[in-house]
This record gives C-alpha cells, structure tokens and sequence, in this order.
C-alpha cells in the first residue's frame, strides 16, 4: 500500500486508478490537500481537480492560505491512512515543496506545543510555521488573543529587515490572520481584528 501511494504521488495520473485499487473514502482528496498546500504553482489539470475540493484560488493557496477540507479529509481517511498519504508527499515534487503541507497537517491536528513553536519561528523566521499559527486547534477566546499578538509582534519586529523581506514577513502575518479568522469562525480578519484589539485593550 505504502509503495502504491507512493507511485500516485510520483506521478499524479495514477491517483485515481490507486484510489480505486485501495478503495480507500478520502484517498484523492487527501492526494490532493498536499498539493494544494504545498509551496508550488499548479497546471491547469492540477488546478481543475485542486477546485473541486476548495473555493480558494490558486493564488490563495501558493501564498499559504488553508482550507478546512483537511478536517473531512483526515476524518475518513483516519489516522493511520492519513499517515501514510503524508510520508508520500515528499515525492510530490522535487525538493521540500511539500513541507508546507506537512506542517499545516501537525498544527491542525495539534501536534505542535505552542510556546516552542513560537520560540522557534522567533528564532528562525520561519514563515510557513508562522502561517501555521492560525491553524492550531483552538480552546477559548484567550489563545486566540495570544496569538494575535504574537502575530502582531512578529510583524513590528520584521521593521529591522530590508524592505523585501519586511513585504514576504507581513504578507505571512495577513494569511496567518486569514487563517485564524477561519479557524475561529469569523465572516473576515476585520471582525477577528477588532475583537482582538477590544480584548487586548481591555
């Protein structure tokens, strides 16, 4: 099984044929959330099956934006199946392209231990973690307060980078606000903004 999602992933064309081998619920789509969540453009094929699981542009994904199809994905799929799907996202594409992908897979299913990730995208500036933040499961009002001002803090201290990195850092922080307003079921950032800015003042 492992070497047959492997072979899918290689070459795409036989995702299908494998899925309908494997009669797994979920296995396209699953495929396929790691493309779209990779760091990479996609061909019109690829963009046209990439659109029948998300209403995001392309654009939209390739700048970090996620979806939250990866919930139903992960829930039919199962953890085990899941797993498997993941260690084969690396032959997606050459390179780390797919890493992206890995990294929103962790922090929606909640692997990650919040203060070490925070120290370690302070420490290494790590825009793909950064964007991951807005993904962590969430459990009251106050994480989300806390993580709006870490976004927030992250993007005043990029003022001592050079202007294009100054760009790349803030355009993280707004999709990691994107992101979170998702996540928190908020209608836009605007909204998420101004109630985090009324708590805070609080």
């Amino acid at each position: 099984e492992a070497r047959l999602i492997e072979a899918a992933m290689y070459a795409p064309e036989w995702i299908d044929i494998v899925g309908a081998y494997l009669g797994w619920d979920g296995f396209t789509a699953g495929c396929y959330y790691f493309m779209a969540h990779m760091n990479e453009m996609f061909d019109d094929k690829r963009k046209a099956m990439i659109a029948r699981y998300t209403p995001l542009e392309v654009d939209e994904l390739n700048a970090g934006a996620f979806d939250k199809w990866f919930t139903e994905v992960y829930e039919k799929l199962g953890d085990q199946r899941f797993q498997l799907i993941y260690k084969a996202a690396k032959y997606i594409s050459d390179g780390a392209k797919h890493i992206r992908a890995r990294k929103y897979a962790d922090a929606a299913l909640g692997k990650y231990e919040e203060e070490k990730l925070f120290a370690e995208i302070e420490a290494k500036r790590n825009k793909d973690l950064l964007m991951a933040v807005g993904i962590l499961p969430i459990e009251n009002e106050e994480q989300i307060k806390d993580r709006y001002m870490f976004l927030q803090k992250f993007k005043k201290e990029s003022r001592q980078f050079g202007a294009q990195r100054r760009a790349s850092e803030a355009a993280a922080v707004s999709t990691a606000m994107r992101n979170m307003a998702i996540n928190a079921g908020y209608q836009d950032v605007t909204r998420l903004t101004l109630r985090m800015e009324s708590l805070v003042v609080q």
